[in-house]
């Protein structure tokens, strides 16, 4: 199921992590020490699964981890 970036930086934020402005309308998710990008590209706009997943991997966590199962 495609999620809202909004919902998924915020998931981030609730289990400790940081989420600070990126380059080109991005955002910078930090936790414990790792780093991904959340693409926010506008009001509409929904991220794969597949890329959630990799964002979620980049930062050492799962879905279950941060509620999004």
């Amino acid at each position: 199921m495609p999620t809202k970036p909004r919902i998924l930086a915020n998931a981030v934020k609730r289990i400790g992590g940081e989420v600070k402005s990126g380059p080109g309308g991005h955002r910078i998710a930090v936790y414990n020490g790792r780093k991904s990008h959340i693409p926010f590209h506008g009001q509409g706009y929904e991220i794969s699964d597949r890329l959630v997943n990799k964002i979620l991997s980049d930062l050492g966590l799962t879905r279950k981890d941060v509620g999004l199962e």
